[in-house]
């Protein structure tokens, strides 16, 4: 290899090596920028304007028990005394652990307004009383309420 064909090497080299860490560093700085936990919350925690606001907490459920064994169900007894609306809740999901909490949150992932359940006293199989939905949400209990 002659001298001319080295340095036409190494000149192509360095270009790519600059270009590539170039690349590199605005990416990093783009994600750095761009994604941060306030940005992550608002898209993991904001219920999309396209979605449709439920009148009837009724009308979906969850059906399944999660895979976990801590977890929280929610019965619905609507209109009719046949019809129920059954849903679980992994409690490992939740931040605020409080039957509050517990039912806002399936209120925001069911897009309905929370105090629709928080008006109506609601008991726990638990306790078998009216709970507090201030009280803290006991791992496999059951919420029962009534809609309507």
């Amino acid at each position: 290899m002659s001298f001319g064909q080295f340095a036409k090497f190494s000149i192509i080299y360095c270009v790519i090596f600059a270009f590539v860490h170039l690349t590199m560093f605005k990416l990093i700085k783009n994600l750095q920028k761009n994604y941060n936990q306030e940005n992550i919350n608002k898209l993991l925690y904001t219920v999309s304007k396209q979605r449709p606001q439920i009148t009837n907490p009724c009308q979906n459920s969850f059906a399944k028990d999660p895979y976990t064994p801590n977890y929280y169900k929610i019965y619905i007894y609507c209109d009719s005394a046949t019809k129920t609306a059954t849903n679980t809740i992994d409690l490992d999901a939740i931040n605020d652990k409080s039957i509050r909490g517990v039912v806002t949150e399936f209120a925001r992932i069911m897009n309905f307004d929370p105090n629709l359940l928080l008006a109506n006293g609601c008991i726990s199989t638990e306790t078998g009383q009216i709970v507090d939905f201030n009280s803290q949400a006991i791992n496999k209990d059951t919420l029962k309420c009534n809609y309507n």
